[in-house]
């Protein structure tokens, strides 16, 4: 019953995003069937950083700094499909790509980090052959102390 929830949310937060009049669309791996066995994927929707003009009077400039983390999915059809009809599948997905997740990791990798401005996140996906999917999210941003 959850799956078919979770199908269902993605049904609708696909529909709403795409006529949405920003870029905002979540970073999470579509399952890609109705059959979903687990799915424990988190991904960031948006993320407002600050800029150069709105940092703490006391903040020093700390250099550049990056972060990175995945999601992982596979999806196994249960038969050739044809030309026009997409077969049923079976499919999971796992992994934290949050922005939470990376933004503690740049902590924990720099000490003295206080925080980040002028991020830039870049999604990048690789899928093999339909099975496998990686969907990967990099934050390249400026520290400050």
């Amino acid at each position: 019953m959850t799956a078919v929830f979770v199908r269902l949310l993605f049904i609708v937060s696909a529909l709403w995003a795409d006529d949405y009049p920003h870029d905002a669309k979540a970073g999470l791996i579509s399952p890609g069937s109705a059959f979903i066995i687990y799915y424990d994927g988190q991904g960031p929707l948006n993320f407002d950083t600050l800029t150069p003009g709105s940092l703490p009077a006391d903040a020093r400039p700390f250099g550049s700094v990056q972060g990175r983390s995945c999601q992982y999915g596979v999806s196994i059809p249960f038969n050739i499909s044809y030309p026009i009809v997409r077969s049923p599948s079976i499919s999971s997905v796992w992994g934290n790509s949050s922005l939470k997740k990376i933004i503690n990791a740049m902590t924990n990798d720099h000490p003295g980090l206080k925080g980040i401005y002028d991020a830039q996140i870049d999604k990048h996906t690789i899928q093999v052959l339909g099975i496998f999917t990686r969907l990967c999210i990099e934050v390249t941003a400026k520290g400050f102390r």
